[in-house]
């Protein structure tokens, strides 16, 4: 028996769970992010999360012990071996099987996996990568398809479980758990500024300028930052200067900013798929290597429009791609309606069945 989303019965026993993911300002939040989002599911079925993450500058260790889960703090700067023997030390210091440890990070690889594998029943791997060797039972790569699966060959071993492609993008209950309807043709009346907790470019601040102009001075702005944004301050001062801008620092639920903005001009991270969910018609800004691939292919599919590299991107270019967007209502609903789609909802729910029938 399942629920809506594809969530299974009850669970066959208790789990114990390991999550390894790191928060900075040089990489950003998504990481944390993306796993909150799964562990808050584990733990409203009963089963036991602890965090550990290292204590980089941006970090979102109180936001995770305010989430109400363990957060064992590792020192800044330590390597992957360090890491890795640290973190069997957590392992170890529970003193009970560890059933799972979810490791989510670009600088941690089968080498780190192999060493922690041993202290754990098993070992589940979030990447979008394939740049690197994995020693994991499981790889969940949401951003690519079932025809990628070569993309991990030679990477991971033969007993590899690979969860690949949109079904499995693991949205946060927040919204999945709202009701969702097909967009429909609208003037574009609020535009939502999203560019991640962290905005290592401070694209937000461009972003601001170049809207700062009198063709949008009807137009609201949602501007959400997080609280540590280097230039949350900086950026404050721009929004109280425009009347029709609205900042909203560590906003508790995006999703309804994002239902009732028309447009989005934002980051080509993992908040991508909450906007695909949401039907919110977006331009994206590449802030990160990683988030390249995945920009292009959205843009390929209709889902989106790729600026690009945020470091070449102007504050006239960005106040000529929102007005071409404004301008083009086609364009917004064929978007719209690919990336709803594209995301369906029940990703972590597929990922919580795969954890709970291999851990049982």
């Amino acid at each position: 028996m399942t629920d809506a989303v594809g969530f299974p019965g009850p669970p066959a026993r208790r789990l114990e769970a390991v999550f390894r993911a790191d928060a900075s300002a040089a990489i950003g939040t998504g990481h944390v992010h993306r796993c909150l989002g799964v562990a808050d599911e584990l733990k409203a079925r009963g089963h036991g999360i602890t965090f550990v993450c290292r204590s980089e500058p941006g970090h979102l260790v109180e936001l995770i012990r305010d989430r109400g889960f363990d957060c064992i703090v590792l020192p800044a700067g330590i390597g992957p071996e360090e890491d890795a023997r640290r973190t069997v030390a957590v392992i170890e210091a529970k003193g009970a099987p560890v059933d799972w440890v979810v490791v989510d990070h670009y600088g941690l690889d089968a080498g780190w996996e192999t060493i922690v594998g041993r202290a754990s029943r098993r070992v589940f791997v979030v990447d979008d990568l394939a740049d690197r060797p994995h020693d994991s039972d499981v790889l969940l790569d949401a951003s690519h398809g079932e025809d990628a699966t070569s993309r991990y060959d030679g990477l991971v071993p033969a007993r590899t479980k690979l969860l690949l492609g949109p079904p499995f993008i693991p949205l946060r209950r927040e919204f999945f758990g709202r009701p969702r309807t097909p967009r429909q043709p609208r003037p574009v009346r609020r535009i939502l500024m999203t560019f991640g907790g962290n905005d290592p470019l401070d694209m937000t601040g461009r972003a601001l300028r170049a809207l700062d102009h009198p063709d949008f001075a009807a137009i609201a702005l949602d501007v959400t930052v997080g609280t540590s944004n280097p230039r949350l301050e900086e950026v404050r001062r721009q929004a109280q200067r425009m009347p029709q801008a609205t900042l909203h620092v560590q906003h508790p639920q995006p999703s309804i900013l994002m239902d009732a903005a028309d447009l989005c001009l934002g980051a080509g991270g993992t908040t991508s798929w909450e906007r695909c969910y949401l039907g919110l018609p977006s331009l994206i800004v590449v802030l990160a290597d990683n988030q390249r691939e995945i920009a292009e292919r959205l843009d390929r599919m209709g889902v989106v429009r790729s600026l690009g590299d945020g470091n070449r991107l102007t504050v006239e270019d960005l106040r000529a791609a929102v007005q071409s967007a404004m301008g083009d209502q086609a364009w917004q609903l064929a978007s719209s309606r690919a990336g709803q789609a594209l995301v369906d909802g029940g990703g972590i729910a597929r990922m919580v069945r795969v954890i709970e029938e291999m851990g049982g």
